[in-house]
């Protein structure tokens, strides 16, 4: 067992989006089976730090634009608030994107964006370490 009084207390700041996108391209994996509160207590554990809070941030898919993705997403993004964790979303943002083929040909497609995901993380990050160093601990 890890004592608190002689090592610190970690929380978890999760960004959903690339945590798989680096299982997809390091693993293979194909959709995102990952569990952030195990993945903070095993990392935590191996730094010898306390598992404090877990923070889990993504972007949410449209029901209109991916239904099985936001489906999935939602069922996931609940079941990790009912162990805890903490969970932030932002809808995604769809842009038209303009592609050029070997032949020079223009092509368009819809590309999927996640915005202020990593804003939010940084100001949750910031106000949370602030409150730490006026009381003196994690909050």
């Amino acid at each position: 067992m890890i004592d608190e009084e002689e090592n610190p207390v970690a929380v978890g700041f999760i960004d959903g989006q690339n945590l798989f996108m680096q299982a997809k391209r390091l693993f293979g994996y194909r959709t995102p089976n990952f569990d952030p509160f195990t993945l903070h207590r095993e990392i935590c554990e191996v730094a010898g730090f306390v598992p404090g809070a877990v923070r889990f941030y993504t972007g949410m898919p449209s029901a209109r634009r991916q239904p099985r993705w936001h489906a999935f997403w939602r069922n996931k993004t609940q079941a990790m608030e009912r162990i805890g964790v903490n969970v932030t979303t932002r809808p995604l943002r769809y842009r038209k994107r303009s592609i050029f083929d070997d032949d020079g040909d223009v092509e368009f497609m819809v590309q999927a964006e996640e915005k202020g995901i990593d804003i939010r993380i940084a100001l949750d990050l910031v106000r949370m370490a602030r409150r730490a160093c006026l009381t003196d601990g994690p909050q």
